[in-house]
């Protein structure tokens, strides 16, 4: 049985942990997969609205990403700076598998282990 809707949490900012996957690029073609956990922040507005900022942004993506990525999960030793964030966000494979985690994450797609 279902667990009832709580109408309630509409009104209350809903952030989370989540997975982030990471395909990591290797010789050859192949790829290791690195996990670690964010901490999300669910935007108000459609998802497709946010996808679209960032693949227009006239300036830093670092801006968009930073209302959505909060931090890193509570089981990580890391702390997410805004010079990581940039570090981060120059490395194509991170900056899609952490939109692909907060797409997941906003329509509530659970992560497959």
């Amino acid at each position: 049985m279902a667990a009832k809707f709580d109408f309630e949490s509409l009104d209350k900012p809903f952030e989370a942990d989540w997975p982030v996957v990471v395909s990591v690029p290797q010789a050859n073609g192949k790829v290791v997969e690195q996990r670690f956990s964010a901490r999300f922040r669910l935007l108000d507005g459609d998802l497709a609205e946010t996808i679209a900022m960032l693949r227009t942004a006239d300036g830093p993506a670092e801006d968009i990403y930073r209302k959505f990525f909060v931090g890193f999960g509570a089981n990580e030793e890391q702390t997410l700076t805004d010079e990581l964030l940039t570090k981060m966000l120059q490395r194509p494979y991170v900056s899609s598998a952490l939109l692909a985690a907060y797409t997941k994450f906003a329509t509530g797609i659970p992560e497959k282990n």
